[in-house]
This record gives C-alpha cells, structure tokens and sequence, in this order.
C-alpha cells in the first residue's frame, strides 16, 4: 500500500489484490463512500501524540464487550 500524507488528508492507495481484501475485509471498506472512525491516542496519559489508530467500529465495540 502507499500513503499520501497531504494537508487536509491522509490517503491510502492499494498497489495490489491483497491491499485491496485487506482494506476490504479487515476494515471492512467494500462500498464507495464506507468509511471507518480514526482517532488520535495519546503517549501514557500525557497531551503528546503516540499514534492514529484506525479501527472498524464493530471491532471496538466487541473488544469494549469481551
């Protein structure tokens, strides 16, 4: 996969079939106009970045549950 970082977007581009079922079946982005939540996550409590995570929702909500 290749990422393009721009000013107001983060894009993913898949380079091939497995990109493509992974950005499919992993995140579940099968129609045009899907879309999955990305939230920023602190390092350790502090106010500094530590990462962006991109997560399908129904995979939050069973982690959240079990």
């Amino acid at each position: 996969m290749k990422m393009e970082v721009r000013r107001d977007s983060i894009v993913i581009i898949p380079e091939s079939e497995l990109d493509e079922a992974f950005l499919e079946e992993v995140l579940g982005l099968r129609e045009a106009g899907d879309s999955i939540p990305a939230r920023r996550k602190n390092a350790m409590g502090l106010s500094c970045w530590a990462y962006l995570k991109i997560r399908r929702e129904e995979e939050e909500d069973c982690l959240a549950r079990g």
